[in-house]
């Protein structure tokens, strides 16, 4: 007994809320400036009532289709966005990896560039300790120039 009573108070609200929101009054107020109102002012003068369309009747099939393409669109924006901030962070990541990498070529060709003892010694990768010869420091110092040239600004 209880389904067709809300039922029924379910439509005569829908049907209030449809006349309620399709009413519009439009004025001019004091500095003449037309107005539009869904309520009209308080001293009612110079009031004229504008009746607005009723809203598109929507089948709830379509209107459930719609709102899953919304739901979509929605979750394809969101994922959209997520990966241009991974790619942000992992652009930031790289160019902050190359400035320091710039930054230790530049500091290795200058001291190369200023080595000009022959009895410098310097470490290996394996940790022994080898005098470094001029063609391996032309070498080096070949190394570092190309790496900043193609990599530093």
């Amino acid at each position: 007994m209880a389904y067709p009573r809300m039922l029924i108070m379910l439509l005569a609200t829908l049907a209030l809320t449809a006349e309620v929101s399709a009413q519009a009054y439009t004025w001019t107020d004091e500095n003449g400036v037309k107005v539009f109102s869904q309520t009209p002012p308080p001293d009612a003068q110079g009031v004229t009532k504008v009746d607005l369309p009723p809203p598109p009747q929507v089948s709830p099939d379509e209107a459930s289709q719609r709102l899953d393409e919304q739901r979509q669109q929605l979750e394809d924006w969101r994922e959209d966005r997520e990966i241009a901030q991974e790619r942000r962070k992992r652009e930031a990541a790289e160019r902050a990896t190359r400035e320091r990498n710039c930054a230790a070529a530049r500091q290795n060709l200058e001291y190369f560039t200023n080595f000009t003892s022959t009895r410098r010694r310097f470490q290996t990768a394996d940790g022994q300790w080898v005098r470094m010869t001029p063609e391996e420091r032309d070498r080096r110092m070949a190394e570092n120039q190309e790496y900043i040239d193609q990599n530093c600004n």
